[in-house]
C-alpha cells in the first residue's frame, strides 16, 4: 500500500441569481408592460466532492496509474443567459416581421 496515493476534497457551491424588474412602453400593437423583480432563479446549495487515486505500478516511479472521480455542475447561469438570450432573438425577430407587414400593405 505503499505505493497508493489517495486526494479528497469537496467544495460547497452557492448560487443565487434574480431577475430585474423591466418594463417596456406602449407601441403601436402592444401596450406598455411591466415586469416585477424575481428573485431566488435559482437559488442552489450543493455540495460537489471528488476522489483521487494514484497507485505506483512497478514500485520505481516511472509507471503510474490513475483515476479521479467528482462531481462536475455546468456553469452556473450559462443556461439562464441562453434562455433570456434566445427570448430576446425571437422579440426582435417578431418585431421585425410586424414592421416588414406594415410596409407592404
Amino acid at each position: 500500500m505503499k505505493r497508493l496515493t489517495l486526494h479528497y476534497g469537496g467544495r460547497f457551491e452557492h448560487f443565487n441569481a434574480s431577475i430585474p424588474a423591466e418594463s417596456s412602453p406602449a407601441s403601436t400593437w402592444i401596450g406598455a408592460r411591466n415586469f416585477p423583480e424575481v428573485t431566488d432563479v435559482p437559488n442552489w446549495n450543493d455540495w460537489a466532492l471528488r476522489l483521487a487515486a494514484a497507485c505506483d505500478v512497478t514500485g520505481d516511479g516511472k509507471t503510474a496509474l490513475k483515476g479521479n472521480a467528482g462531481k462536475l455542475r455546468r456553469r452556473a447561469g450559462g443556461w439562464l443567459r441562453a434562455d433570456v438570450q434566445r427570448h430576446e432573438r425571437h422579440s426582435h425577430r417578431r418585431a421585425a416581421d410586424a414592421q416588414l407587414e406594415r410596409r407592404q400593405r
